[in-house]
């Protein structure tokens, strides 16, 4: 079974098609993804919404933050449903 991590990337390398998944560090910032923009968040956000069966509070995101900030606040949001 996947890790709560795995399963947030593999949603941006399938949404984003990522071809070298080494290009998907945590320390890139989301919003330097290519193809990430408003439409891109809003399905990135639907989709781990549907994978996690959960709402996000999206005032926690800025869209600027790192992968690994995002996968936090995503680890965090999902702690608290």
């Amino acid at each position: 079974m996947k890790n709560i991590d795995d399963n947030i990337k593999i949603v941006f390398i399938k949404h984003f098609k990522i071809k070298n998944k080494k290009t998907l560090s945590y320390k890139i910032k989301v919003s330097e993804i290519p193809g990430f923009d408003s439409i891109g968040w809003a399905i990135i956000v639907t989709s781990l919404e549907a994978k996690f069966n959960t709402e996000f509070n999206l005032s926690e995101f800025s869209g600027n933050e790192t992968l690994r900030e995002f996968i936090n606040i995503v680890k965090k949001q999902i702690k608290n449903v």
